[in-house]
């Protein structure tokens, strides 16, 4: 029999604590304080839960009193009607025709067909346009009709001509149009598209014949102004508004006529620029600059003057040499800072008269500074030329003048300056006019922007003058040439070169594709017209 000893019995009985609990001994003393443990490391962030979904907006409530509009209409492209489910939107556009808001949208049936409910506050609203996508084109159409509205491309055509026009100027919107305008319109182009075999499927092909063939009734009937061109070259007309904005009781002491940038010409009792300030507020322009002298006798013009629109003051008629004569001198409010002067001798007898004329001019610069440059390309002004320009040395105002053709002699600094035009005859019951023109700059303007200026008058230099004034022009031979809508591309550069007097003048054509420009020449003259646009060469006889 094997025995245990106590010792073994200890051990025995402490290896059983650790499945079962003996007896509660003593309590011992208090071991010693353990070590405080490492901290615990961070626990991991939770991943994020999935955003709910945004719950649905709710549709706009009706306004009381508003009225519901059914729009309707049918979309297709160049190769028919749209398929079912083509989706249809009415938008808001600015000039450009970029959208700037949506007012919503529905999709076509198996026709092609639409219809959208549209409150009638939408509909009143201009530039309203119903956009859409069939068979991979953007076709579109403004909102001229609550019913029978078609969406392709000629309508899309002819919505674009008319945003072209609203890049003009004159700031034409579509609001210009009436539902009954817009129908006319579409009738003609869908007729010249087809007329033209035009490819529906190329919108510039399309906007370019809608342009060549209809932009002269779109451009009309945007209530803007539209010229027909009927002989190719046409004389400047008569101002629309021909009121007297002002009569002079007597005589005066001055009348200033301001440009658009602010140059400010002082004309006195004779016509003369008295000083003339540029826009920049340059002054001392002239002592006293385009005094007219015939045979000698300094014009002057007593009690007679008036000034026409605000722009042009006519001083006279006063009788010399037997000669009625009147100044009429024009600033464009709203143009450059250029002065025309047009000088009128009216010879009311039954026999010729011969007169010598000058017009002379005395500079503030007072012999300083020096001519810059001449149209012959030196700085001594002579006969030959036709216009000069001259600066002081210090920051008086920049002068330009142009006196034209037909000069029998010139001479002239920055001190004094006189061009004649000796034995000139003036027909029985007839009249002869001088046109010549002058121009105030900055102190330091670049010679380029003068001589761009000088050697290309503007168009808006001619303004309003009458034919007879133009037509007996001694000393300027400039034709006005108008292109009607659709001449050329929109805004297109077209130039005219003088080809046998070696004189080329350029202008931009306008949204429509008109255009109009002075162009200097004699009757009989061949004149060659070309466009930016890729036109052909047009060459036209001056008349």
């Amino acid at each position: 029999m094997k025995t245990l000893s106590m010792t073994s019995l200890v051990l025995l009985l402490a290896t059983s604590l650790v499945a079962c609990e003996g007896p509660e001994g003593p309590a011992g003393e208090a071991g010693p304080a353990g070590q405080n443990g490492n901290d615990g490391s961070n626990g991991t962030n939770g991943t994020d839960g999935t955003d709910g979904t945004d719950g649905t907006n709710g549709m706009d409530g009706m306004d009381g009193a508003a009225t519901i509009v059914e729009v309707s209409g049918t979309v297709a492209s160049s190769v028919g009607a749209a398929g079912e489910g083509t989706p249809v939107a009415l938008v808001a556009i600015d000039d450009t025709g970029a959208e700037i808001v949506s007012f919503g949208g529905t999709l076509t049936d198996a026709n092609g067909a639409f219809s959208l409910s549209v409150d009638d506050d939408v509909v009143a609203s201009t530039r309203l346009v119903l956009i859409s996508e069939v068979d991979g084109e953007g076709v579109s159409s403004a909102l001229f009709s609550d019913t029978a509205v078609t969406i392709d491309p000629v309508s899309t055509g002819v919505l674009s001509a008319m945003l072209l026009i609203t890049e003009t100027p004159d700031g034409r919107t579509l609001s210009d149009y009436t539902p009954a305008e817009f129908s006319t319109l579409y009738a003609a182009a869908d007729t010249a598209l087809t007329t033209a075999s035009t490819d529906l499927s190329d919108p510039q092909a399309v906007l370019d014949e809608i342009i060549a063939s209809v932009g002269g009734q779109l451009a009309d009937l945007s209530e803007g102004t539209y010229t027909p061109l009927s002989t190719g070259i046409t004389a400047p007309g008569v101002p629309t508004d021909a009121s007297v904005a002002h009569t002079f009781s007597g005589s005066f002491d001055e009348y200033d006529l301001v440009a658009g940038d602010g140059a400010t010409f002082d004309i006195q009792t004779d016509g003369e620029l008295d000083n003339g300030t540029s826009g920049g507020n340059n002054g001392d322009a002239c002592d006293d600059c385009f005094v007219l002298r015939i045979n000698g006798t300094t014009f002057t013009a007593g009690l007679n003057a008036q000034v026409e629109d605000a722009s042009e003051l006519v001083v006279g008629p006063t009788t010399i040499a037997g000669l009625d004569v009147t100044r009429k001198i024009y600033v464009d409010p709203a143009g450059p800072p250029i002065i025309r002067y047009t000088d009128i001798l009216v010879n009311n007898s039954a026999a010729p008269i011969t007169v010598d004329i000058d017009v002379a001019s005395d500079y503030g610069a007072d012999g300083s500074g020096g001519i810059i440059n001449t149209s012959s390309g030196d700085t001594t002004i002579s006969a030959a030329d036709q216009w000069f320009y001259l600066n002081d040395s210090g920051s008086d105002a920049l002068v330009a003048q142009w006196f034209g053709t037909g000069i029998t002699s010139q001479t002239g600094n920055t001190s004094l300056h006189t061009v004649s035009w000796d034995g000139v005859v003036v027909p029985a019951n007839g009249q002869v006019t001088l046109i010549y023109f002058g121009a105030l700059y900055d102190d330091g303007t670049m010679d380029a922007t003068v001589e761009a200026t000088l050697m290309g008058l503007p168009n808006s230099a001619f303004a309003g003058l009458a034919p007879a004034d133009f037509n007996t022009a001694i000393n300027t031979s400039s034709f006005i040439m108008d292109g009607e809508a659709g001449a050329v591309g929109p805004f297109s550069t077209v130039t005219a070169n003088n080809v046998t007097a070696s004189i080329m003048r350029s202008t931009t054509a306008a949204s429509d594709g008109s255009f109009s420009m002075a162009v200097p020449g004699a009757t009989g003259d061949s004149v060659t017209l070309t466009a930016t646009d890729g036109t052909n060469d047009t060459t036209i006889t001056l008349p």
